[in-house]
């Protein structure tokens, strides 16, 4: 158990490098709003950040035996709901809604195996 946390904390971290080399987006050059598909790419960036930070707390709440683990593994969910939602509104509710049962039962998985 414990080389598999380890392994998806490893996981966990690596997906927070694509974001270290991608330009951010200029500001102050007026009120101009994103295309929608900057604007997609920008909001599942934030997502899929906020999976890696998630999955790495609940990881190390599970391996120190933390209480806050469920609290972890809450807002870990909660992620999953966000990402699904966001994928709805360009493909469509029952597109965002397979998407949330999909890494839902990828996270449960997760929390099966600790």
């Amino acid at each position: 158990m414990r080389r598999f946390a380890i392994a998806t904390l490893v996981i966990g971290t690596l997906q927070l490098a694509p974001c270290a080399w991608a330009a951010p987006a200029s500001e102050g050059h007026g009120s101009t709003a994103l295309p929608a598909s900057a604007a997609l790419k920008q909001g599942m960036r934030k997502l899929r950040s906020d999976h890696a930070f998630w999955t790495r707390e609940y990881i190390v709440a599970a391996v120190a035996g933390d209480p806050g683990q469920a609290a972890a593994s809450g807002r870990l969910m909660k992620n999953q709901e966000d990402t699904g939602a966001a994928v709805a509104g360009f493909y469509g509710d029952a597109a965002g809604a397979k998407l949330t049962s999909l890494l839902k039962e990828h996270i449960s998985c997760v929390f099966r195996a600790s």
